[in-house]
């Protein structure tokens, strides 16, 4: 099997990710990570909104990936987007605007059960998983149960609103109310919750980090109480071995998990590999839950590609040893994406 390249592309509403990575016979190597923020009006509310501006995105980023991988052409180009749907319009027009030497395509199954098939094993996605990612402006969430969607559905609210929430309440720009919540939003209070941070140089305007802690709690217990009351026509209460798994930017929130443990009793995992895991040396960019996304479709466009040839074959995924307990556990789980090789079968 000679090597060659796949790119996937995420189109958030805050940025757009692409990496691209280099599958061959030893595994597959992330190769380069591209990311620019998105125009206004591209993305909206988790929907696609302007072909023009997102067929933009993907150019740039394909050349971006080309340069920083050093290659002349693609292979194939995976593109998603939060509200994307097997039959919308918008892919076919899409299509007709990216660079025509570029083969785009897109996943034949929805962005949280790639994710979900990434980072949980086969017997954790029969027991079921509630699969949240928190965006920027919208949070989207699945139960996957018997290994198949059950449910899935998105609300308003992500990271951003937080920020406004404190822009709103403090009388802060919002610049500052992102920075105040980049570096002192917690989920739970901690030590220090009581510390005075200044707001200027003259001390005149101060800000107690408790107060920053406690409006960022109410937002978040506000979107995930929403979550649950959209869940309660699924048997979600029926499988004391359930979990659930936190994607997105907006799932870096220091604590999150341990408030959503505290709240249901469950195991709460992030979407993220430990150090050394993946291949590559840009595999530590894309090492955040806000990756988990890209990673997944990165996998799905390598398993996709798949197809036996004639005089080439099949492949079968082996085994690497990841873990099944979350990121910073060191269970072993059966994955099927970085390591790879061929294995004959009787035709």
């Amino acid at each position: 099997m000679s090597e060659f390249y796949v790119a996937a592309i995420d189109l958030g509403s805050y940025q757009v990710i692409g990496a691209v990575a280099r599958k061959s016979e030893t595994g597959l190597e992330i190769v380069d990570v591209e990311k620019e923020k998105t125009e206004e009006g591209c993305i909206e509310k988790g929907e696609l909104k302007s072909i023009d501006k997102a067929a933009l995105h993907i150019n740039r980023l394909i050349q971006k990936l080309k340069n920083g991988a050093q290659l002349k052409e693609l292979n194939y180009v995976y593109v998603t987007w939060h509200g994307i749907k097997p039959t919308d319009e918008n892919q076919d027009k899409l299509v007709k605007k990216v660079l025509k030497n570029v083969i785009v395509k897109y996943p034949d199954k929805s962005n949280d059960l790639l994710i979900t098939s990434l980072f949980t094993t086969d017997e954790e996605m029969k027991n079921g998983v509630l699969t949240i990612d928190f965006g920027d402006t919208y949070t989207s969430f699945s139960y996957i149960n018997d290994s198949s969607v059950s449910y899935e559905s998105s609300l308003p609210g992500g990271s951003r609103i937080i920020t406004t929430d404190l822009q709103t309440l403090f009388d802060f720009p919002f610049k500052l109310a992102e920075n105040l919540k980049l570096m002192f939003g917690k989920a739970l209070p901690t030590e220090g919750a009581d510390q005075m941070v200044s707001l200027n140089k003259e001390n005149t305007k101060t800000v107690r980090v408790s107060e920053l802690s406690k409006e960022i709690l109410k937002r978040v217990e506000d979107i995930f109480k929403r979550i649950i009351r959209n869940m309660v026509t699924t048997q979600w209460n029926s499988n004391k071995n359930r979990i659930i798994l936190l994607a997105g930017g907006g799932s870096r929130l220091p604590y999150l998990d341990k408030l959503l443990t505290r709240q249901t009793g469950l195991e709460v995992r992030m979407a993220k590999f430990k150090d050394g895991v993946l291949l590559g040396d840009k595999s530590t960019n894309v090492q955040g839950p806000e990756y988990a996304l890209i990673l997944a479709l990165l996998n799905h466009a390598s398993e996709a590609c798949d197809t036996p040839r004639p005089n080439n074959p099949s492949l079968k995924k082996l085994v690497k040893g990841i873990f099944s307990s979350g990121a910073e556990t060191g269970t072993q789980k059966t994955f099927n994406f970085f390591t790879v090789s061929e294995e004959n079968e009787k035709m």
